[in-house]
């Protein structure tokens, strides 16, 4: 069995106290890869000067923040992959909230190569799982979530065996494209503002799509601002 990832160099960037991200960090470890960690605690947090020094073979980007630039893409001797929790329909923020609104039947995550711009660059693979007709934005976050470990082990794996080829194989072979450009945060919080015109039905797909304890939905009328709270929140 091939070890190609054994003694290579990686910088992988996740969040801080993240379950999900410790995870990915244990599988590192088990292919004797010599990580640098670099943990984002919050969006806008500042980008560590130690990665502007760095210099190795892989980039791993798990859930991060920051946009990189060339210069730092460039520092991979080989390849630099971001995983995508959402399928190549969603680039950007919130993509669990547009599929929900969309009606979707599948999502996943994508793992692409990347370049300046989010979720942008060449995708390698698409992982994806059906939606249940129940879901919520909760629901389909933490099974996004969960998913994207399995994805990131799997591709580790598959990196680990088959080596450089493979990723030029896959990328020769790609037949995905992503659809549009990327989402951003100003985009979610105009779904979360609802105003009294609006459709009951369509009141009720925001709300199932765009709703969190910690980011709810609101009406505003007349300037003020009339949260909505479940039971659960």
């Amino acid at each position: 069995m091939t070890n190609f990832l054994e003694n290579k160099s990686c910088l992988f960037f996740g969040l801080e106290k993240c379950f999900y991200t410790k995870k990915c960090i244990d599988e590192l470890k088990k292919y004797k890869l010599d990580a640098t960690i670099i943990l984002c605690k919050k969006r806008g947090d500042n980008l560590p000067e130690s990665v502007k020094k760095w210099k190795g073979d892989f980039i791993f980007s798990y859930f991060n923040y920051w946009l990189l630039t060339e210069e730092i893409l460039n520092s991979a001797k080989f390849f630099a992959f971001n995983f995508h929790p959402a399928t190549p329909k969603y680039p950007g923020s919130g993509s669990p909230s547009w599929a929900l609104y969309e009606k979707a039947h599948k999502f996943g995550v994508t793992v692409h190569l990347m370049n300046e711009k989010f979720d942008n660059g060449p995708i390698l693979k698409v992982y994806d799982f059906n939606i249940d007709k129940n879901e919520n934005l909760l629901s389909l976050t933490l099974k996004t979530k969960n998913f994207s470990v399995f994805v990131f082990k799997d591709f580790l794996k598959i990196l680990n065996e088959e080596g450089l080829k493979k990723i030029e194989e896959l990328k020769s072979k790609n037949k995905y494209t992503w659809r549009g450009e990327a989402k951003k945060l100003c985009d979610i919080d105009k779904m979360r503002k609802l105003n009294i015109n609006l459709s009951q039905e369509e009141i009720i797909k925001r709300i199932n799509s765009f709703h969190l304890e910690k980011f709810p939905v609101y009406f505003e009328v007349d300037s003020h601002q009339f949260f909505y709270k479940t039971n659960n929140d």
